[in-house]
């Protein structure tokens, strides 16, 4: 991600990692990393069954004990951002546009 410096460029990177021991399933992590420094991380704990009353009742999650990877392509043509600004425009009345 880049974001705009008046001393130049500054480019961020942004990743996870994720970690699971098949004979320890209660040991994994996902961790998120921003310019490769550890942001944030959820233990395997987290990711317990929510089904008790006005749960979501999802099940036991477990981190995948297999390799993946994600592919992520982020860009945005030119078009595409024309026609978000369009439709928010044309969703949005005339008072909030004026105090924006």
């Amino acid at each position: 991600m880049f974001q705009g410096n008046p001393g130049g460029p500054n480019y961020k990177t942004f990743g996870f990692e994720y970690w699971s021991d098949p004979n320890d399933r209660n040991a994994g992590y996902v961790e998120w990393q921003v310019d490769g420094q550890p942001s944030h991380r959820v233990l395997a704990a987290a990711v317990v069954p929510d089904q008790g009353d006005g749960g979501s009742g999802v099940g036991q999650r477990l981190i995948p004990e297999e390799p993946m990877a994600i592919i992520l392509n982020l860009g945005m043509s030119r078009e595409l951002f024309i026609s978000l600004v369009t439709k928010f425009i044309a969703n949005s009345s005339s008072s909030e546009l004026a105090n924006d």
